[in-house]
């Protein structure tokens, strides 16, 4: 019996860029369950070869929402409470105007995980829901 091993490069996504450098697509939005008793914060990095950026925000806790972030290029990052959740590269031939959707689980505990991500032509609806039987 053999075995037959093989790595794959990260491809990274040609990325429109405006007048000012900076990437123009596709935007970036983490969706978050978060099942644990306190308040969470959830953000993103990316590094382009002309530019860079980055964002945070809040997630309550016993709450599910998606959290629009900005455009992306090249590599992100997807951060729970300041520490890296995700690592990965826009996916190639992604169109300037989709999202690439991240979902995240926030577990009881606090631990996160991802548990997919997807490119989307539409934001999900960006407002906050609770979670039954959580807390």
């Amino acid at each position: 019996m053999a075995v037959v091993l093989t790595a794959c490069m990260p491809v990274v996504a040609p990325i429109d860029f405006g007048v000012d450098g900076a990437p123009e697509g596709p935007q970036l939005a983490v969706e978050v369950a978060n099942t644990s008793d306190r308040e969470i914060t959830i953000g993103y990095d990316f590094e382009e070869f002309q530019s860079s950026g980055g964002g945070v925000g809040t997630v309550a806790p016993c709450e599910q929402v998606a959290i629009p972030f900005g455009l992306i290029g090249g590599r992100y990052t997807v951060l729970l409470d300041g520490e890296a959740l995700l690592e990965r590269a826009v996916p190639a031939g992604a169109p300037a105007d989709t999202w690439v959707l991240v979902r995240v689980r926030i577990d009881p505990d606090g631990g996160g995980e991802v548990i997919g991500s997807r490119i989307a032509v539409r934001m999900p609806d960006p407002q906050p829901r609770p979670i039954s039987d959580c807390g």
